[in-house]
């Protein structure tokens, strides 16, 4: 996980939000610490299909054809899952600022943050997985005073222009 460094080590308060049912089971088990609710995340409230499939399944109307053909073999059934906005999860549970905020959504990587009032919420580090959707991605974070530091792996590491608190070593 990209955030247990931050819950153990500097004592911070982590969300995590995961939609498949066999993963949550495991984020209860593992992160008794965090604040783990079994949602997807999407810009609006909705009913979604979604494709079980361990660390590779996500929404099927936002997978793209690859990434459907390339791990077909790890999926398993499809469920209804209720997505909403990640603004709205921040504001139920008072988070009033978020250090690291990680995005791996299998191609709904662009709905969760098109889900998020800027305004209401400083974030400092965005790391994005960039499966589909880059152009898009890049000028919305862009738009929310963020400049990319990083490339690494597929996940692109933005940071907030107005953040002092970063680590020199994304800096």
């Amino acid at each position: 996980s990209n955030t247990i460094m931050l819950e153990n080590k500097f004592k911070l308060k982590t969300l995590l939000i995961e939609p498949e049912p066999n993963n949550f089971k495991k984020t209860l088990k593992n992160r008794p610490k965090s604040i783990c609710l079994n949602y997807a995340i999407s810009n609006k409230q909705e009913l979604v299909k979604f494709i079980c499939g361990g660390a590779v399944g996500g929404i099927a109307a936002k997978m793209s054809e690859d990434h459907k053909k390339s791990f077909s073999s790890s999926f398993g059934k499809e469920i209804e899952v209720l997505a909403l906005p990640l603004s709205e999860l921040i504001k139920e549970n008072s988070v009033k600022e978020i250090f690291l905020l990680s995005i791996d959504c299998e191609g709904g990587d662009l709905d969760v943050l098109k889900s998020i009032n800027f305004e209401e919420i400083f974030i400092h580090i965005i790391l994005v997985e960039i499966s589909h959707n880059k152009r898009e991605i890049e000028e919305l974070i862009t738009a929310n005073g963020f400049q990319l530091k990083k490339n690494l792996f597929g996940n692109q590491i933005w940071v907030n222009t107005k953040s002092n608190i970063i680590p020199k070593a994304i800096k």
